[in-house]
């Protein structure tokens, strides 16, 4: 569930829920084969290429730089994980 005080939410796009994220939100995902992190707003990902868990890392150490959340996708798409770093007072449960 998006916390309270962030500019997320949530929409239905073709019968799925897709999460809104803020704007300078990290979010690591893979396309067309190839694992990506982008800043959220940003038109292209900010570093791509190698596994999941090496562009998770990257993803991770741009989100505790910038102190904002780090949304990681499955292949399908949907959020396999998110972490939030910073001072969120009401940071997401689950």
């Amino acid at each position: 569930m998006p916390s309270w005080n962030r500019q997320t939410s949530t929409v239905r796009d073709s019968n799925r829920l897709v999460l809104k994220m803020a704007k300078g939100d990290i979010r690591t995902y893979n396309e067309d084969g190839v694992w990506k992190s982008k800043v959220e707003g940003s038109s292209r990902a900010a570093h791509s290429g190698g596994t999941k868990a090496e562009q998770q890392s990257v993803g991770r150490d741009m989100a505790i730089d910038r102190g904002v959340e780090h949304v990681i996708t499955k292949l399908d798409g949907t959020i396999g994980a998110k972490n939030t770093y910073g001072d969120d007072s009401f940071p997401p449960k689950g």
